[in-house]
């Protein structure tokens, strides 16, 4: 390699990052320093939406929608259309309403995609969680709707454990809340994070069976691979507790998504 010498013969790539003069605005050599910042509009969605080949997305991406837009179309599509949403959004919508529900989209895709659990997601859109979360926020509205329907209630006590004779319990509560929240009927107006993710879940299964795919195979065989041409490995160790295997359930989900950065 040929370097070119100065009159004292020193190389002039000697000190290749000289500041630029503060009086000139250039290098003593006449160049000129500029800070250049690129972002690859959501690259972690575009990655996964392509190894998942999932094709509404693909699709999407294909015509210059807007991702975070397309996403909150599909997650939320009633909403979308009452308030006027483009069904192939090129940009982010000016509804304060349709903004917000871009941005709750937003959050959850990349918390997916980056392993995040639904205790985790709803700490980043401050929501609750899970049905946990509703019965002790709102405590007075489990009460009266238990009352309300306690006869519904009974019946799906008695189906769910046949040998509890329809015996009332705290599991039993919960999970009948969870129902009757999902279909509507109890605090519908209030989302949960758990609400979020069965909605992407719901309008994105390739997504879903893939991450879930991902997570089953990293617990059962210890670790997990890209897709090619990268063919990245991890490796995990074997899970002692349910919490370390739901912690690597969680790096897998995520480990496949970051293949291309």
């Amino acid at each position: 390699m040929r370097t070119n010498l100065n009159k004292t013969g020193q190389s002039s790539y000697r000190n290749p990052f000289q500041p630029n003069n503060p009086k000139t605005g250039v290098r003593e050599d006449g160049n000129k320093w500029v800070v250049v910042g690129a972002d690859y509009a959501s690259q972690e969605a575009v990655i996964a939406a392509t190894i998942c080949n999932e094709e509404s997305l693909m699709k999407a991406i294909e015509e210059g929608c807007d991702f975070h837009s397309t996403c909150a179309s599909m997650m939320f599509p009633d909403e979308w259309k009452r308030l006027g949403g483009d069904p192939k959004p090129k940009g982010k919508p000016e509804d304060k309403t349709l903004q917000k529900l871009r941005g709750s989209s937003k959050v959850t895709s990349f918390g997916l995609f980056y392993g995040k659990s639904n205790i985790g997601l709803g700490a980043s859109l401050n929501i609750p969680a899970t049905t946990q979360d509703l019965m002790f926020n709102y405590p007075e509205k489990v009460q009266q709707h238990q009352e309300d329907f306690y006869e519904d209630y009974l019946a799906f006590c008695r189906g769910t454990d046949p040998d509890s004779k329809g015996k009332p319990n705290k599991t039993n509560l919960k999970n009948w809340l969870k129902m009757e929240h999902k279909q509507g009927r109890f605090l519908p107006e209030v989302v949960t994070a758990d609400d979020l993710i069965d909605r992407f879940y719901g309008a994105f299964p390739n997504i879903h069976s893939h991450l879930a795919a991902c997570a089953d195979e990293a617990v059962n065989k210890k670790f997990i691979r890209t897709s090619d041409p990268i063919s990245r490995i991890r490796r995990f160790a074997h899970p002692n507790t349910s919490s370390e295997e739901n912690a690597i359930r969680r790096q897998a989900m995520n480990f496949p998504e970051r293949m291309g950065k």
